[in-house]
C-alpha cells in the first residue's frame, strides 16, 4: 500500500462503521482515476481526513447529507480546475446577460407604475386622420368629459410641463413644473409630507399656492418644513407653499419640481386650443372597448359646443381615444426589449451548451472512474447524487458570480443609457430577481447532470479494464450537434444585428435639412414683471445676440426653436381663401424665430429669401414656409408673394411670404419632413402674443459647443440679469437621440450576437481540439503512411467546417424566419436583405475558421513516432 491508500486507510478507522466501507470503495475510485490520469493521489489523499469527519457528523444527525455530497463534489471539481473554471465562466456570462435583461424587462415593462390601480389608468388624447401621435384636448372638453362620461371613474388633467425661473434662493434657476386638476393629484394618489394639497378654490386664486415636488424641497431647501405657509417666486411672481408631496408622487413620464394648481374656467368657450392632456382611470369592470365607445359618443357631441367641431371630425378625421398610460410611458421601446431579451436566451442556450459539451467530454473520460464506483458497490442513486452536486456546485457558482455581474451593470445603465429610455431610474435588481436567478441555476444544474446520469444510469456502466480511447458514437453526435446549433443561434442573432447596423446606417446617411454639428442649444426665460411687453423683449434679444456674436469662438447666435422635437399646430389663414364661419382653416406649426436662424442651422432656401435678408433687421411681420407647408398650401408653386395670417384672427394685416426653406425632420431621420412656418419676434406685438421663454442657438466649431456655455451664461446675466441658462446641449446630441430607439437595440443585439459568437466559437475549439486528440493515433498513422502536415490540418478544418456549413444552412433558414419581428425597427433595408445575410455569414466563417486553425496546426505537427510508441 503507497502513503496515499494508508492516509485514507487511517482516515476511514473515523468513519462509522456502517458507512466505512462504502466510503473506502468511493475513495479506493478516486484514487485510481487519480493514478490513471496522471494526478497526484497524495494530494488527493490529502482531504480524506476532513471528508471522514464529515461523515461521522453526517451519521450523528442521522443520515444522508447535501452537505457532504457538495464536499465531494467540491473535491472532484479542484481536481479538474480547467474544467471548472471553464464551466463556470461560460455559465456565468449566460447568466449575467440574462438576469440583466430580466431586469431591464421587469423594470421598465412589467412593474406596475407607483398609482392607485395603475392597470385602470389610461391617457385620454385627440388623433387627427393621417397624423401620428395623441394631441392633447381643449379645455372644454375636460368637464364635458367628466360630466357625461359612463366609462369613466375619475378624470385629471395637467397643462405642460414647462419650465419656470424659480428665484426664492441666492442663485436662480430653471424647474420643471406642471399646472394640473385636483382630479389629477387624486387619481396619482398623491399625499404631502408636509402641507397640504391644493383644491378648486386655489386654483381660481390668481396666483394660487404650489406644491414642491419632495426631491426638490430637500435639493433646495434642505428639508425644512417652515418653508410650507412661506412663499417662492416663479417667473417672477409670488406664491404661496401649500404643501411638500411625499416622496415618490410622480407625474408618470416627467421629472416635476413644481406643481400649480389648475381648473378650467366655468363657461369656457369651445375651442381648439389643445393644451390639456387628461389622464383617468376606468370604471370597475368597464372594458377599454366600452370606454372607447364611450369616448367616440361625447366627441360626437362636440358640434353642439362649436360648428366648426364638425368640420375638425368629417374633414380631418378628428376622433378622440385613449392609451394604457404603462403603454404611453414605455413608448416605442418595448417591441425592442423583448426582441433583446429573446436574444440573451439564445445567448444563455449556447453558454448551457457549450458548458454540457464540456460535460460530455468529462463525462466520457470518466467512464473508467464510474466502473470502478459501480464495481466497488455503489448504487445508481449515488452516481446520480454526486453528478447533480456536481453541475449544482458549477451551476450556483456560476450563478452568483454572473449574479454580481449583473448587479453590476444594473447600477451601471442609468449612467449610460439614452434619455429616452423609460423608467431607467426604477431599475433596481430585487429579490425577485435573485430568485429566479437562483431558479435558472438549479434548472441549469439540472441539464448539466442530465446526460451523465443517463449515461451512467444502466446497470451496466461499462468493462472495468477498458482503455478509454477516442470518441464514442453518442458523444461524437452529441458534441456536433452541440456546435451545429450554436453555429444556427449564431447566425440568426448576427443577421439581425447586421441589419440593424445597416439600418443604423441608413438613418444616419439622411438629411435631416440642417446641420446639427457645432450647435450649441440652451434655454432662458424673462420675468414677466421685468419684460411685459414686447418691445422690452425684442430689445433683450437684439443686445444679446449682438454680444454673443462678439465672444471669441462664436460664429453665429440666433433665437428659434430647436430643430429636433418642436410640434404642434395652429390654424393659419390665407390672403383670397374664404374659409367659412363654420370651417377650420389649414393647420400648420407656427414659429418664430430671430434673422440668421436659417443661415446658423445650414436650412437651404429653395425659393425667395429669409427674414434676414429681406427685411433687413427682421423686425416686420414677414414669413418663411417649409416646403411641406408650400407644396401642400400652394401645390402650384406660387407660396412667396401670399398673404397669410395666423388664428384665431384673419388678417389684414396679411404677412407676405418672402420665401420656401428646406423643411427639416423634427421628428428624427425615420420621420416625414415637417411642416413649418416662421415669423419674426416681432409679429408677436400685432398677433397680441407675448413669449417669455426662449430657445438660443450658438454655432461653434464642433466638439467646443460645451465649452461656450460659461460664456453664455456671463451675457445673459450681463444683458438681462437673475435669468438663469438652463438645458444646455449639442444639437448633434439632439439629433442622435432621434435614434435612440435603433441605436439603442443595435448596441443590446450587437453585444448578444457578440457573445454568442464568441461561446460558439470557443465550443467550436473545444469540440475541434478534443477531436484531434481523441483521433491521435489516426493522424499519427496517417503522417506514418506519408500524410503531409497540410493534408492533416485540410482533414481537421475540412471536418469542422463541415459542421460549420451545417450551422450556417440551419441558422439561414431560421434567420429568415426570425428576422422578421425585426421589420417595424428596421429603415432602408428588408429583413431578407442579401448584405446583411452575406455580412453575418462572412464573419461567421472567418471566425470560425480562427477558431479550427489553432487545433487543426497542432494536429499537423503530430509526432508519429511519438504516437505509434504510444
Amino acid at each position: 500500500m503507497d502513503i496515499a491508500g494508508a492516509l485514507v486507510s487511517l482516515a476511514g478507522r473515523l468513519v462509522p462503521a456502517t458507512r466505512r466501507s462504502d466510503w473506502r470503495r468511493e475513495w479506493t475510485a478516486e484514487l485510481a482515476e487519480a493514478r490513471r490520469s496522471g494526478r497526484s493521489p497524495l494530494r488527493l489523499a490529502a482531504g480524506a481526513m476532513s471528508d471522514a469527519w464529515a461523515m461521522r457528523r453526517v451519521e450523528a444527525a442521522g443520515g444522508w447529507s447535501v452537505a457532504l455530497e457538495v464536499r465531494r463534489a467540491l473535491r472532484s471539481l479542484r481536481n479538474s480546475p480547467a474544467f471548472s473554471l471553464a464551466s463556470v465562466a461560460t455559465l456565468a456570462v449566460g447568466v449575467a446577460a440574462t438576469t440583466t435583461m430580466l431586469t431591464l424587462v421587469d423594470s421598465i415593462l412589467l412593474r406596475p407604475l407607483e398609482i392607485p390601480e395603475a392597470e385602470r389608468v389610461v391617457r385620454i388624447h385627440h388623433t387627427f386622420e393621417g397624423r401620428e401621435g395623441g394631441n392633447p384636448i381643449a379645455p372644454f372638453a375636460l368637464p364635458f368629459f367628466q360630466e357625461h362620461g359612463r366609462a369613466f371613474e375619475l378624470i385629471g388633467a395637467h397643462w405642460g410641463p414647462s419650465d419656470y425661473t424659480l428665484a426664492s434662493t441666492d442663485t436662480p434657476e430653471r424647474v420643471r413644473g406642471v399646472r394640473a386638476t385636483p382630479e389629477l393629484l387624486t387619481l396619482l394618489g398623491a399625499t404631502t409630507a408636509v402641507g397640504r394639497l391644493f383644491d378648486a378654490a386655489d386654483a381660481e386664486e390668481e396666483l394660487g399656492g404650489v406644491l414642491l415636488a419632495h426631491h426638490l424641497w430637500v435639493r433646495i431647501f434642505g428639508s425644512d418644513p417652515a418653508v410650507v405657509g412661506g412663499t417662492i417666486e416663479l417667473d417672477g411672481r409670488t406664491r404661496p407653499v401649500l404643501g411638500v408631496l411625499r416622496e415618490g408622487v410622480e407625474l408618470p413620464g416627467h421629472d416635476i419640481d413644481v406643481w400649480l394648481p389648475y381648473v378650467v374656467p366655468a363657461g369656457i368657450r369651445a375651442d381648439d386650443s389643445f393644451r390639456l392632456y387628461p389622464l383617468a382611470r376606468l370604471a370597475e369592470g368597464v372594458a377599454p372597448a366600452v370606454a372607447e365607445e364611450d369616448l367616440a359618443r361625447m366627441t360626437a357631441r362636440f358640434p353642439e359646443a362649436a360648428d366648426f367641431y364638425r368640420v375638425l371630425l368629417d374633414e380631418y378625421g378628428l376622433t378622440t381615444g385613449m392609451r394604457p398610460l404603462r403603454d404611453e410611458i414605455v413608448g416605442d421601446i418595448e417591441r425592442p426589449l423583448w426582441i433583446v431579451l429573446g436574444a440573451v436566451f439564445v445567448v444563455l442556450a449556447v453558454a448551457a451548451g457549450n458548458a454540457a459539451t464540456l460535460y460530455l467530454t468529462r463525462t466520457e473520460d470518466r467512464r473508467q472512474e464510474v466502473a470502478v464506483r459501480r464495481a466497488l458497490g455503489a448504487g445508481r442513486r449515488g452516481v446520480a447524487a454526486h453528478f447533480f452536486a456536481e453541475s449544482a456546485v458549477i451551476a450556483l457558482t456560476a450563478g452568483a458570480l454572473g449574479l454580481a455581474v449583473a448587479w453590476l451593470t444594473v447600477r451601471a445603465i442609468p449612467l449610460f443609457a439614452p434619455s429616452a429610455l423609460p423608467r431607467v431610474d426604477e431599475l433596481a435588481l430585487g429579490w425577485r430577481m435573485i430568485g429566479a436567478t437562483g431558479a435558472l441555476s438549479l434548472l441549469l444544474a439540472g441539464v448539466l447532470s442530465l446526460y451523465p446520469i443517463l449515461r451512467f444510469g444502466s446497470d451496466d456502466p461499462g468493462p472495468l479494464r477498458s482503455r478509454v480511447t477516442g470518441e464514442t458514437r453518442s458523444q461524437r453526435a452529441v458534441g456536433s450537434g452541440m456546435v451545429v446549433a450554436q453555429v444556427a443561434l449564431a447566425v440568426v442573432l448576427l443577421t439581425g444585428s447586421a441589419l440593424l447596423l445597416r439600418t443604423f446606417v441608413a438613418l444616419r446617411s439622411v438629411d435631416p435639412g440642417f446641420e446639427p454639428a457645432g450647435v450649441l442649444v440652451a434655454d432662458f426665460a424673462l420675468s414677466p414683471p421685468a419684460y411685459p411687453s414686447t418691445p422690452e423683449i425684442l430689445d433683450v434679444h437684439d443686445r444679446l445676440l449682438r454680444r454673443l456674436e462678439a465672444l471669441p469662438g462664436v460664429q453665429a447666435a440666433a433665437l428659434g426653436p430647436s430643430p429636433v422635437g418642436f410640434r404642434g399646430c395652429n390654424g393659419l389663414y390665407i390672403e383670397g381663401r374664404l374659409v367659412p364661419a363654420d370651417a377650420a382653416p389649414p393647420c400648420v406649426p407656427v414659429l418664430f424665430a430671430s434673422p440668421g436662424y436659417w443661415s446658423l442651422l445650414e436650412v437651404d432656401v429653395l425659393e425667395g429669401e429669409t427674414l434676414g435678408e429681406a427685411a433687413g433687421d427682421g423686425m416686420v411681420p414677414q414669413a418663411l414656409v417649409s416646403a411641406e407647408t408650400a407644396s401642400r398650401l400652394w401645390p402650384s408653386g406660387d407660396a412667396v408673394g401670399a398673404g397669410v395670417h395666423p388664428s384665431p384672427r384673419r388678417g389684414p394685416p396679411w404677412y407676405p411670404v418672402r420665401g420656401v426653406v428646406e423643411s427639416v425632420r423634427n421628428g428624427g431621420p425615420d420621420q416625414s419632413p415637417g411642416e413649418a412656418l416662421y415669423l419674426p419676434f416681432a409679429a408677436m406685438a400685432e398677433l397680441g402674443w407675448v413669449q417669455h421663454g426662449f430657445t438660443l442657438l450658438v454655432r461653434t466649431e464642433p466638439g467646443r459647443e460645451l465649452d461656450l456655455v460659461p460664456l453664455v451664461r456671463g451675457v445673459i446675466d450681463e444683458v438681462a440679469p437673475s435669468t438663469p441658462l438652463s438645458g444646455a446641449h449639442t444639437l448633434l446630441d439632439a439629433h442622435r437621440a432621434t435614434m435612440h430607439r435603433s441605436a439603442l437595440t443595435l448596441g443590446l443585439l450587437g453585444a448578444a450576437a457578440g457573445i454568442t459568437l464568441l461561446l460558439g466559437l470557443v465550443g467550436l475549439y473545444g469540440v475541434v481540439a478534443h477531436r484531434v486528440g481523441a483521433i491521435r493515433a489516426e493522424i499519427g498513422l496517417r503522417m506514418a503512411l506519408g500524410a503531409a502536415a497540410s493534408e492533416v490540418r485540410g482533414m481537421v478544418l475540412g471536418r469542422a467546417l463541415r459542421l460549420v456549413a451545417a450551422g450556417a444552412a440551419l441558422g439561414l433558414g431560421l434567420a429568415l424566419l426570425v428576422t422578421r419581428v425585426l421589420a417595424t425597427l428596421l429603415f432602408g433595408v428588408e429583413p431578407a436583405d442579401p448584405a446583411s445575410i452575406g455580412s453575418a455569414l462572412a464573419v461567421l466563417f472567418a471566425t470560425a475558421f480562427a477558431a479550427c486553425w489553432i487545433p487543426a496546426a497542432r494536429a499537423g505537427r503530430t509526432d508519429p513516432a511519438a504516437v505509434l510508441k504510444g
